[in-house]
C-alpha cells in the first residue's frame, strides 16, 4: 500500500548556486541534469533508510538510518592502539 508522494522538484536556482561555486559557468541543461541526479539519489537514500526504519518497527526515518545507509552498513572501525 505504498503511495508515491509527489513533491516539488529541487529548486534549479539552489542547484545552480551550489554547482557554480567554482570558476566555471554551468549551463542550464547541466543544471537540469545535476538536479535530476540529485533528486534520484535523495529518493533512493530515503527509500533505503525507510526500509531500515520499517525493519526496526518505526514509522520515522532517523538520522542513524540514513548514516547506516551512507556507510553501507559498516561498523565503525576500532581505534588503532599504538
Amino acid at each position: 500500500m505504498s503511495e508515491e508522494i509527489t513533491s516539488p522538484k529541487l529548486s534549479r536556482a539552489q542547484v545552480a548556486r551550489i554547482a557554480k561555486q567554482g570558476k566555471y559557468k554551468v549551463g542550464k541543461n547541466a543544471i537540469d541534469i545535476i538536479a535530476e541526479q540529485a533528486e534520484s539519489y535523495i529518493k533512493g537514500l530515503a527509500e533505503d533508510a525507510a526500509k531500515l526504519s520499517q525493519h526496526a518497527g518505526r514509522v520515522m526515518i532517523r538520522g542513524d538510518d540514513v548514516m547506516f545507509v551512507l556507510n553501507l552498513g559498516t561498523e565503525p572501525e576500532e581505534p588503532v592502539v599504538e
